[in-house]
């Protein structure tokens, strides 16, 4: 009666019980989110503490209006919030594209997209403690909410507890959008116009060309960089970029600062500091071969002034497409480094290239392979390693379905895990849209929408930096020498210890014995439990040095 009681209690609060850690098997990894409905589009940013923030756009709500939800993983990869995450906003209408970054303060802010009002596009934000306190107004405050849309907002912190938030605005009389921005102190107030503040002005006809894909990066003093492609010329798109303090003064000009106007499309810049010239680089997709998209990058100083060549300087000028760029810098990189989808070969790959800070190409002309596995490998994300190399992640079909899969380069090129990659996910179906962070010691978080369950969730995973996954002598758990995973659980549960196992019990709910067994194993066991019927049960486990009682989730 005792037990029964006990799983009533845990049936009752199973919401508030945070019950991952990451899992080895690249076919289970943690879930960070399994709840009903669909999770998807997810970013993460570190927490300072070897550990994550994950934000999504989740549909557990079943209305067809997606909400906003959120949760931190500690550096064993275990929840430190609600099981499948706290609610930043549960509007009744559609809330989308999440952005997310640290608050410097060890807790986070995100914005993202909201049709709350009039069903029209806005902008909203909210900042959450470590502890996860939402610490801003229900359901988000607002940063943007003018009659015309506001969307695809992005966000990057000021480094005092508040953040820049740029997003593309339309503007109805002139029929084109244009990049808008705002600055919320730590309580979420602006802090510039109530409006905002427009990234460029610009007078005349050239106002009616698209001004789109806003990418942010702040300068280290209070304000914040600014880069955008830009259509003035009424032709075809061009890179431009603001420079703007803390106050919101344009420090480039009212127009801003043409970074590459070549013939051909320049599209979807990147955004990255440049510690040696304390401004930033920029690297974009460009065509003005005529014939292709290639690579190329720019570093403009603190005062505006371009490093390399006009018009950027070409990092890939390979037969076929090169797109989606991707980048880093940080001291230890001394330079660049940056990573592209790449089709010179006719399938779909994935390359590299490093750039010294005085514009020199440091690896192979036109790149290092990445990976060249015979399928098509696609959205490449890039995080430094901490010690002067990259870590690189990826979508890939090496299966049937998309996997997850990753690589690290040394300082020098060299790749160091192994060929075309290890994978990150090889689950059943589909795991798209991969993203990456370093864990500040030398490997990496990583996060992705899964489709294993025939609707897509969230899951992580983490690697160490030989590729490998982050096992019971890397987590060094502070309150519990025992590690049971996956949990909740579908077939396979695998139960680590410090010591030899020297028995375990599965209890159900009426408080009857399922499973038992007294035999001493080694310090890992494995238990098949497709025998089990999906519900709530508690393991007790017991080792050389302790005993064990823990909630259990058989899916």
């Amino acid at each position: 009666m005792k037990i029964c009681f006990m799983s009533f209690l845990y049936g009752l609060f199973l919401p508030l019980i945070s019950l991952s850690q990451w899992v080895e098997s690249t076919q289970i990894n943690t879930s960070v989110c399994t709840s009903n409905g669909k999770q998807s589009d997810v970013r993460l940013d570190g927490n300072g503490k070897h550990g994550a923030f994950l934000v999504w756009k989740d549909a557990r709500q079943g209305s067809g209006n997606p909400d906003i939800y959120m949760q931190q993983l500690d550096s064993n990869g275990i929840e430190l919030w609600n099981n499948n995450g706290i609610v930043l906003c549960n509007n009744t209408a559609d809330q989308s594209t999440p952005n997310i970054c640290t608050d410097m303060l060890d807790g986070a802010i995100v914005a993202w997209s909201d049709r709350r009002n009039n069903g029209e596009r806005d902008i909203y934000a909210q900042r959450v403690g470590p502890n996860g306190n939402i610490l801003w107004q229900n359901n988000g405050a607002p940063v943007a909410t003018k009659v015309v849309r506001e969307h695809n907002e992005k966000i990057a912190s000021d480094g005092n507890g508040g953040a820049f938030i740029f997003w593309e605005q339309y503007d109805s009389l002139m029929g084109a959008w244009d990049i808008w921005g705002q600055h919320l102190n730590p309580n979420g107030q602006a802090l510039w116009n109530p409006s905002g503040i427009a990234a460029s002005i610009i007078p005349g006809p050239l106002a009616f060309g698209d001004r789109l894909n806003v990418k942010l990066q702040k300068d280290g003093q209070g304000g914040v960089y600014v880069v955008w492609q830009d259509n003035r010329s009424l032709v075809d798109y061009d890179i431009y970029a603001q420079h703007l303090n803390s106050a919101g003064t344009r420090l480039w000009g009212e127009g801003g600062l043409v970074i590459c106007n070549n013939i051909g499309t320049q599209t979807n810049p990147k955004i990255d500091p440049d510690s040696v010239h304390n401004g930033i680089y920029v690297a974009w997709a460009d065509e003005r071969s005529g014939l292709d998209y290639d690579i190329f990058a720019q570093s403009i100083s603190f005062n505006g002034s371009t490093n390399w060549l006009a018009n950027g300087l070409e990092i890939c000028g390979a037969a076929g497409n090169q797109s989606a760029v991707d980048i880093v810098s940080t001291t230890s990189i001394g330079g660049l480094v940056l990573t592209w989808k790449d089709s010179r070969s006719g399938m779909t790959d994935i390359y590299a290239q490093k750039i010294s800070p005085q514009g020199n190409l440091q690896w192979s002309t036109d790149g290092i392979p990445i990976s060249l596995s015979p399928y098509s490998q696609i959205n490449p994300n890039i995080c430094s390693d901490g010690n002067g190399g990259v870590i690189i992640t990826w979508q890939d079909s090496t299966s049937n379905d998309w996997d997850v899969k990753s690589q690290r380069v040394d300082p020098m090129g060299n790749i160091l895990w192994q060929l075309n990659g290890v994978f990150v996910s090889n689950a059943d179906d589909t795991q798209s849209h991969p993203k990456n962070i370093p864990d500040g010691k030398g490997g990496s978080i990583y996060a992705w929408q899964d489709k294993r369950e025939g609707q897509y969730d969230i899951y992580a995973h983490h690697l160490n930096p030989f590729g490998q996954f982050v096992g019971l002598n890397d987590l060094q758990p502070s309150n519990n020498k025992l590690v049971i995973y996956p949990n909740p659980c579908q077939n396979l549960l695998t139960i680590e210890s410090y010591t030899s196992i020297q028995s375990l019990s599965i209890i159900n709910s009426i408080g009857s014995c399922v499973y038992n067994s007294s035999v001493p194993t080694t310090s890992k066991q494995c238990v098949d439990l497709t025998f089990l019927p999906s519900g709530i049960y508690l393991i007790q486990v017991n080792t050389l040095l302790e005993s064990s009682t823990q909630l259990l989730i058989k899916q």
